[in-house]
């Protein structure tokens, strides 16, 4: 019995031997050096895929953890049509009505991976950069689990604003729009959230809030200085074409009205050219 015992000693010993060696091969071909740090989150303790966010971008820092989530991929194909494509092999026919072009939103098709426990399931290299800020996307994926008691009841404006960014860059807001509706935003409002306009706004356009969206676009249009100042804000960039757009067309209409109330009263030249020297 002791040589058998040992035996399988070994046997366990080499399998984890193996698990970590894949692992190094798989961070690897993903371009996540050994010196990083990588924060894994389990969504779903069954789950079928790994969501991995290398952030090798130019604008991420040195010290910026790549991330690895484990999740159903049944439960996030019905939230949002960038893992519906992922997960049906790109196919659209689970989100007809959304025009987007999401080729550049999806990952290269999966390959194997090996989880700590032994489970063999499918890693897809996500190509947004993904830094987690303030839970946000965990909060969004354990709310497309439908892990309510993992979404928090109350949470502070600036990880709301994040949160908003979120659901927007994975085109996800119906997870949380339950949520938004009768516990986030009433909470908020009562805080006096219409002092901070500019996150205001992103929450009001991720989440649908048409009168919230119309008054406080209203209010920056109208206290915008100049296009630089736009481009700054940290807006998603159809909020800020759609703000430049709208302010462009009532600038015109200002300056036709001052155009026409200065022909009014005043005479329209003669000539059409002025003399050399005049």
């Amino acid at each position: 019995f002791p040589k058998y015992e040992m035996r399988f000693y070994n046997y366990e010993r080499i399998k984890q031997e193996l698990t970590e060696i894949r692992q190094m091969l798989q961070s690897g071909e993903s371009g996540i050096s050994p010196d990083r740090t990588i924060n894994e989150y389990v969504i779903s303790q069954r789950g079928d895929a790994v969501l991995e966010f290398a952030n090798t971008a130019p604008e991420c820092g040195l010290n910026d953890p790549a991330l690895r989530f484990r999740v159903s991929s049944y439960m996030l194909a019905e939230a949002s049509p960038i893992f519906a494509r992922m997960f049906s092999g790109h196919s659209s026919n689970l989100h007809p009505n959304d025009d987007d072009d999401l080729s550049t939103l999806l990952p290269s098709p999966p390959t194997k991976y090996f989880c700590k426990d032994g489970s063999e399931v499918k890693l897809y290299r996500m190509p947004q950069v993904e830094l987690n800020r303030l839970s946000s996307l965990e909060i969004l994926l354990h709310a497309a689990h439908m892990h309510n008691e993992r979404v928090p009841k109350e949470i502070s404006f600036e990880q709301f604003v994040a949160i908003a960014e979120c659901c927007m860059r994975y085109k996800s807001t119906s997870p949380l729009e339950l949520v938004v509706e009768h516990l986030w935003m009433p909470q908020w409002m009562h805080k006096g959230a219409d002092d901070m306009p500019d996150g205001l706004l992103v929450i009001s356009y991720a989440f649908g809030l048409r009168q919230l969206f119309s008054r406080m676009s209203k209010t920056t249009i109208l206290n915008l200085v100049d296009e630089k100042e736009l481009q700054a804000k940290p807006w998603p960039q159809k909020i800020k074409d759609k703000i430049w757009a709208v302010r462009c067309a009532k600038v015109a209409q200002v300056h036709d009205c001052c155009a026409n109330a200065i022909q009014e009263y005043l005479r329209a030249p003669t000539h059409t050219s002025v003399e050399p020297g005049g």
